[in-house]
């Protein structure tokens, strides 16, 4: 220290430094701030990667529209965006703008492509009972549970134009196989509306997946002939019955515990997967290991690239003369297509080979080969063939996985702790404390990545999913996916019981995780979901944070934070009823769901209960607290000072309306002299809203229907549903 210096404090040095920080950030030239990263950002190409993006806004809002949008309209759009885009390729932004909004224009017209190639027929209202005929497609194995088969249909009775596919239930289905022509008498019913509005849709997926509706067997479905089948539809029967023998080769072998799980890991086939094992793998943050996805498809893939150039690489002569790594990126595309086959194929098993075809295509061209430039083109490819997986969590938390993984690596997010300087011992402690430090890292990142995601969908949290991960994931990585791949070689090539069993001894110590894992206090939470325009904002945050390479991505922390925010101020519904109007459950003073009885439809309230963050369950007493009920109906209370009633008989009607603020009449019709509830709905407004949800804010109502936000789209089974007239009646109209 100079003579005479003063000793500088710690204070003082913090507020000297926090001078100096407010300076720079008002002196800070925030235009030129912005240019400068800009400009970068586009050097890197980076602005191109929201194509995939805005193709998949095009989805969106055509999935969102309430009618069908005219195809004529969406091709002159393609063409007008692509023509500014080009025509202004000399001025950067307008040319950024044109391709933007031809995306855009593209997610829109693959949309429109896609629904009119699986439109066709459906069951439309319940037939009582119809002989139905055709072939045995799919086969689910569910546990404790009757079989669910996928049937690939010839005929329904006189039906002159039956639907293509539809879901056979029963128990007299079990032991019938893959490719046989059936013939058995059922109930036919339509594919179920959403239990409220904004929940899973069974008949949304139906319709993209061709199936009319639901077959309740009956009796005991009888072995006919019918005629051979088309080319596609007997390689597709084929493919699956190579699929459905392995997975019962591997149940057979390892029992019905750890079979399913291996099973899963190999064929994709996973619903014989228990329901306790499903929720402790849930709540381990594993669940995910059990759906074939990414990981799967890389370690598949990246196994047979390393195994591949590792071993040719020990051939001097070969290695000095060949493209060991073209040769291996050649072989690693072929395993990873007979994976695809053998896994089923589904969207984020797709997503997951696509971009595998695209990495390894960049290593035949010499070209960089994880970016996220490749993320983004498979993202294009896969929702111009297949646009509705959008809706999907599968897409979703795929590809918000993937794309947070490439943003922390392209962002020297991990620590690196081995140098060349260290001892062999010490460099090997490094490099494993390394790959532990960025499973954690990359787990906890990727689940504030997939949060918003998480809970619209399942409205569940794992919150020692990075201990699980961290435990699992060597396991998983080093021998459990190995013998996985070893085991479906060996299933096609010779005896396969060390390989079955080998794999059944990882997937019991994964197992042994997990339970561990979910053993702990509080190891899941179950919160209200995230609404749509919340998720799409956080999701967009985390895009923000994930394209851009430069300090500008710091920018979509607000996006994602704004999510959330909305997340928290969001109310819930005060009132949910079914699409019968038999089931009401309404929120009381404390906030807290009351039901008027325990319901013949436990489903649909255990899922308002679970929207809800609610973890009672539909028995439980808590559900009556504050309802009165008799043989005429029910109440319930709204709030503190409001009043809901059931009327079941026109005497019930008389007294509610004297004194109820919102009365429900599943099965009758107000008559007009009812003048003192504010909202009536009556059967014929319960029947055309299909299930709604009721939002009670001062003493007004704000309701949202099935039918609403379904509208006129061809997914909408009934036509009543598709009625635009006003959704409930006010007192005197």
């Amino acid at each position: 220290m100079q003579s005479g210096a003063r000793p500088v404090s710690v204070a003082g040095l913090a507020k000297a430094l926090g001078v100096e920080a407010r300076q720079r950030w008002h002196g800070l030239d925030w235009r030129r701030f912005v240019a400068a990263q800009w400009h970068i950002e586009t050097a890197y190409g980076r602005p191109a990667l929201w194509l995939a993006p805005a193709m998949g806004i095009g989805v969106l809002v055509h999935l969102a529209l309430p009618a069908h949008p005219p195809a004529m309209l969406l091709y002159p759009l393609i063409g007008a965006a692509l023509a500014l885009g080009f025509a202004m390729r000399d001025l950067p932004h307008l040319a950024n703008v044109g391709f933007i909004l031809a995306a855009l224009a593209g997610g829109l017209l693959s949309t429109d492509i896609s629904i009119r190639l699986v439109d066709g027929p459906r069951i439309e209202s319940v037939i009582p009972k119809a002989t139905v005929t055709g072939y045995v497609r799919r086969i689910e194995e569910r546990s404790e549970k009757a079989p669910r088969l996928m049937i690939e249909i010839v005929s329904i009775g006189a039906k002159a134009a039956p639907p293509r596919r539809l879901i056979a239930v029963g128990r007299s289905l079990a032991g019938l196989k893959i490719g046989q022509a059936v013939a058995f008498s059922a109930r036919l019913a339509p594919l179920p509306l959403p239990t409220h509005p904004g929940a899973y849709s069974s008949g949304f997926a139906g319709f993209f997946d061709r199936i009319g509706g639901y077959a309740f067997v009956s009796g005991k479905p009888q072995i006919i002939d019918l005629p051979q089948p088309g080319i596609r539809l007997r390689v597709a029967l084929a493919v699956e019955a190579w699929r459905t023998r392995m997975t019962m080769a591997i149940v057979e072998r390892l029992g019905a515990k750890l079979g399913p799980i291996a099973a899963a890991l190999v064929t994709g086939q996973r619903t014989a997967i228990p329901d306790d094992i499903n929720r402790e793998f849930n709540a381990s943050g594993l669940l995910h290991v059990l759906s074939i996805s990414g990981l799967h498809m890389a370690l598949v893939a990246g196994g047979a690239f390393w195994l591949v150039r590792a071993v040719l690489a020990g051939f001097g002569p070969l290695a000095l003369r060949l493209p060991l790594k073209k040769i291996a990126a050649v072989v690693a595309l072929v395993t990873a297509a007979f994976y695809e086959v053998a896994s089923g194929a589904e969207v984020a098993t797709t997503r997951s080979f696509i971009m595998i075809c695209i990495v390894f295509a960049a290593v035949l061209l010499d070209r960089p080969a994880l970016t996220m430039r490749n993320l983004a083109l498979a993202a294009l490819i896969l929702l111009a063939y297949h646009p509705s997986s959008l809706v999907s969590p599968s897409f979703q938390m795929s590809f918000a996985a993937t794309a947070t993984l490439i943003a922390v690596y392209e962002h020297k997010l991990l620590p690196r702790l081995a140098t060349r300087e260290q001892s062999r011992g010490l460099r090997f402690a490094s490099r494993f404390a390394e790959a532990v430090l960025a499973t954690a890292i990359v787990s906890i990142l990727v689940e504030i990545a997939m949060l918003p995601i998480t809970l619209h969908h399942f409205h569940r949290i794992a919150w020692f999913g990075v201990v699980g991960n961290v435990l699992a994931m060597l396991i998983v990585d080093i021998f459990v996916m190995p013998m996985a791949v070893l085991t479906l070689i060996m299933l096609n090539i010779g005896p396969a019981g060390f390989a079955i069993d080998a794999l059944g001894f990882g997937v019991a110590r994964m197992l042994d995780i997990a339970r561990f894992v979910a053993a702990f206090p509080h190891a899941t939470s179950l919160l209200p979901g995230f609404s749509v325009a919340a998720m799409l904002c956080a999701v967009f945050g985390t895009m923000w944070m994930c394209f851009w390479k430069t300090r500008i991505a710091l920018f979509g922390m607000v996006f994602y934070l704004a999510g959330v925010a909305l997340w928290l101020i969001e109310p819930q519904p005060d009132l949910y009823v079914s699409a019968s109007g038999r089931l009401v459950a309404v929120r009381d003073g404390g906030s807290i769901l009351r039901a008027d009885g325990v319901p013949a439809d436990r489903f649909a309230l255990s899922r308002w209960l679970e929207a809800d963050g609610d973890t009672r369950q539909p028995e439980a007493a808590t559900l009556s607290g504050g309802r009165r009920c008799d043989a005429l109906g029910c109440t319930l209370p709204l709030g503190r000072d409001h009043l809901v009633a059931i009327a079941k008989t026109p005497e019930a009607v008389e007294e509610d309306c004297r004194r109820a603020d919102i009365l429900i009449i599943p099965d009758g019709v107000a008559p007009s002299s009812c003048a003192f509830p504010r909202l009536i709905l009556d059967g014929q407004v319960i029947r055309k809203a299909a299930g709604m949800v009721i939002y009670w804010r001062n003493g007004q109502p704000r309701i949202v229907s099935n039918a609403q936000t379904c509208g006129e789209r061809a997914w909408c089974p009934s036509s009543d549903l598709r009625s635009r007239d006003v959704w409930w009646r006010r007192p005197g109209s």
